[in-house]
């Protein structure tokens, strides 16, 4: 037997009106859309590594260590790619106040800003957008 595996496209958007999202959703989609920018391996590891500072008391000082991958770490579009992917992901799974939320919010305008260095998150902003992904 053959069976389809849902892509980041097919979620439900009603999965992603709620205010408090499931992180495995979250998790499912930005793997998906990560993989086509960063390849299968770095996305998971990327996408890992976002978990385990969620897990861990939302200590997003873990993450720093993703800008410097290889492939990422001399790459402009990534690293911006990774601001907003951090961005988005605090916003969904942490409870912040409305100041942090603005400011991350902020940081999600303008890394998508500029034409050249954040065509690769603007892309990534339009899709989730698309899906009902609310910042």
């Amino acid at each position: 037997f053959f069976f389809k595996q849902k892509t980041a496209y097919e979620i439900s958007t009603r999965d992603w009106s709620s205010d408090v999202c499931s992180s495995d959703l979250i998790n499912a989609t930005f793997q998906v859309i990560l993989e086509e920018t960063l390849g299968s391996a770095a996305a998971e590891l990327i996408v890992k590594m976002l978990d385990k500072s969620r897990i861990s008391n939302n200590d997003f000082h873990r993450f720093i260590g993703a800008y410097a991958l290889p492939g990422i770490k001399d790459d402009l579009h990534k690293r911006n790619l990774l601001r907003v992917v951090s961005a988005i992901y605090r916003l969904k799974v942490k409870d912040l106040s409305n100041s942090q939320q603005s400011s991350l919010r902020s940081i999600v305008k303008y890394s998508t800003a500029c034409p050249h260095c954040g065509a690769i998150a603007s892309a990534l902003v339009t899709r989730l957008g698309i899906q009902g992904i609310r910042m």
